[in-house]
This record gives C-alpha cells, structure tokens and sequence, in this order.
C-alpha cells in the first residue's frame, strides 16, 4: 500500500533505541496495515494473530506498546490486558485497544482491564501515530524513572557497606585503644601507616599487627607482644622521622602496653 515517507526512528528509551511495538489483530490484513502503517514511521514492528500469541510475543521479546484489537476468538483484548497487568513486569505497559463497537461501552469495559487508551476502526493514521507517540513518551520517562531508582539503590547499598565497613573500623579502634596507643591502634588499622612509626620489628610482630587490622582479637594479639616485649625497636614518632637512625626505645613503651 501506499503510504507516506519515513522520518526519523522514533525513541522509546534512554538507550536510544526504536521503539518496539506489538501489533494484535486476528484479521491478518489489518494487522498487516497497521503494522506498515508503524514501520515507515521508524517503529520497530511485531505482528500476533491471537490473544494467545499475544502474550507469549511479550514474554518472548517484550515491547514498548501494544495496539491490540479487542474482539478475537479466544482470548479477547480485554484477557489479554488483564493478565498483562497481572504481571509484574508488563503492569505498566502502555496498551492501546482498537474496537469496532460502541466506543463508549467499550472504552469502560477497557479502562476497567487495565487498557490505556482507545481506536476506533477504521484507524485514522493521525489518530494512531498521536495516542502511539504520545504513550512512547510515557513510557520512555517511566524506564528513565526506573532506571534511576535502580542506580539510586545500587548508591544507596555501597553507602551502607562503606557505612558499616567505618563503624566496624572506629569499634575495632576502640577494642585496639585498651592496649596500644592511640597512635599505633590507628597505624595498625590503616595497615601501610606502620611504617611511619617502626622501622625494626621482628617478623612475627608484623604478623601480629596484620592480624589486627583484619580483625583478630587485639587482647590476645597484646599478649603475645608482650611475651617479646624485651625486644628493642627502633621507632619515630609523628613528626620526628629521622629515618633509619632514628631514636632507640623500648617496644612496649610505644605499644603502651
């Protein structure tokens, strides 16, 4: 058939894709029209020829709209858009129902199933590529909606790991200050801060302190320092870093054990 030049694919999403659209009718000459009718305007276009189809055509390969006859053997529009709002994932889904009846008993009989909005036959192109654009950019905001809400709680579950990643390290800091120094609780915590304050330790008490920071009891780890404790360290303290000469002391003096 005849029908006018194409213009730029229509977007439904912010993935910047074309629209999708599921054409129902079990009248395969219409279903044929208005399908073409969508695919010169730069829709992406599916064809069913049952309710039936209809529905495993959304299951299999979900679109962005549906325009769909209402009178068909079998399942009926009106079925069809009561299970698909019955559905979690198509709840939302913009659905047009097409009718040849009275428009006005039909509209409430399809507004009570869930439908979105309303055609009369014989479609009017304008008409159709109106309701079509119109329920496009409803859902392209409900997706973006989606999509932040999703991003947001992906924020929000990497806020509350970092949030207890830090009380866990202020509650182990606080278990470390009955037996080290302050200084050295925190040094022992950061890891790679320990060189700042020991220069010479034994390879064990690097064990020791390692132990610590990954979450071994501080308790014990201090008494197993303080069975070395006789062990002289060469230490700086924050800002008197002398480097390798620096000044001699006892190990628990710095540990204040």
């Amino acid at each position: 058939m005849s029908v006018a030049t194409s213009s730029k694919p229509r977007l439904a999403s912010a993935e910047g894709r074309a629209a999708h659209i599921l054409v129902v009718d079990d009248q395969r000459a219409n279903v044929e029209m208005a399908a073409e009718l969508l695919r010169v305007r730069g829709y992406q276009v599916e064809t069913a020829v049952s309710g039936e189809a209809a529905l495993e055509r959304v299951r299999v390969s979900p679109p962005d709209l549906v325009v769909m006859d209402i009178v068909m053997p079998g399942l009926d529009g009106y079925e069809v858009c009561r299970r698909l709002r019955a559905r979690e994932d198509t709840a939302l889904l913009p659905i047009v129902l097409v009718t040849s009846l009275d428009p006005n008993q039909e509209r409430v009989k399809g507004m009570e199933a869930g439908a979105d909005d309303f055609l009369q036959k014989p479609i009017n192109q304008q008409e159709l590529f109106a309701r079509v654009k119109s329920l496009l950019r409803v859902k392209s905001l409900q997706d973006e909606v989606k999509q932040q809400a999703e991003k947001l709680a992906e924020w929000n579950a990497m806020l509350e790991a970092r949030v207890k990643e830090q009380v866990d390290q202020l509650e182990r800091l606080g278990r470390l200050k009955n037996f080290f120094s302050p200084q050295l609780g925190e040094a022992i915590l950061a890891g790679g801060g320990l060189d700042r304050l020991i220069f010479s330790v034994d390879g064990a008490t690097k064990k020791t302190f390692e132990s610590i920071r990954v979450g071994a009891e501080p308790r014990t780890c201090a008494s197993q320092i303080q069975r070395r404790r006789g062990r002289r360290l060469r230490v700086d303290g924050p800002g008197e870093r002398r480097g390798r000469l620096g000044r001699t002391t006892e190990l628990q003096q710095r540990l204040g054990v």
